[in-house]
């Protein structure tokens, strides 16, 4: 028995990622443009409409995988990650925006964008490489990666929309 009777930090619900919750916000957006009654798929994974509509409750990671994934079959839609991201307002990543669009070239961004990522969501770790080939690299902690498809893909869709409106589009290793 750990001291004190606590239960260690690992096994704590603190130790379970968590993230802003915005891909599960605007994916059920989408849902709800097209028709979809989110109650009973948000039932599935323990949150409520209200729980949607408050941009302040945060959610698990696992919580917004799973659910991206059933609207993802309720909807018949494979690309769910990708549609969404494909026409979100970028801004709404908040501060994730604005590092990237203050930056003088694309390499500083994606490089912004990897510094601060896990504060919007713990479970993936966004990294750069800038040897002779820029390289970008998602890495999961605590998540299952075969999972994840729908947020990994709405998070590289908006990096590359990100990228497009960097600076004259121009590239340069960050100094």
């Amino acid at each position: 028995m750990p001291l004190g009777g606590r239960t260690p930090s690992s096994k704590r619900l603190s130790a379970i990622p968590g993230c802003a919750g915005l891909m599960t916000r605007l994916a059920c957006a989408y849902a709800r443009r097209a028709g979809l009654d989110l109650q009973p798929v948000l039932k599935r994974v323990g949150l409520t409409v209200r729980d949607i509509e408050n941009e302040s409750v945060p959610l698990g990671v696992t919580t917004q995988i799973a659910c991206l994934n059933l609207l993802a079959q309720a909807l018949n839609d494979r690309l769910l990650g990708f549609h969404v991201a494909q026409n979100m307002d970028l801004r709404r990543t908040g501060f994730l925006y604005y590092v990237a669009a203050s930056s003088d070239n694309l390499g500083d961004a994606l490089q912004r964008i990897a510094r601060f990522s896990g504060m919007v969501n713990e479970g993936v770790a966004l990294a750069t490489d800038f040897g002779d080939e820029l390289s970008v690299r998602f890495t999961y902690a605590g998540v299952p990666r075969q999972s994840d498809r729908h947020q990994i893909e709405a998070w590289i869709a908006a990096i590359f929309r990100c990228s497009a409106r960097s600076p004259a589009g121009k590239f340069s290793r960050p100094e």
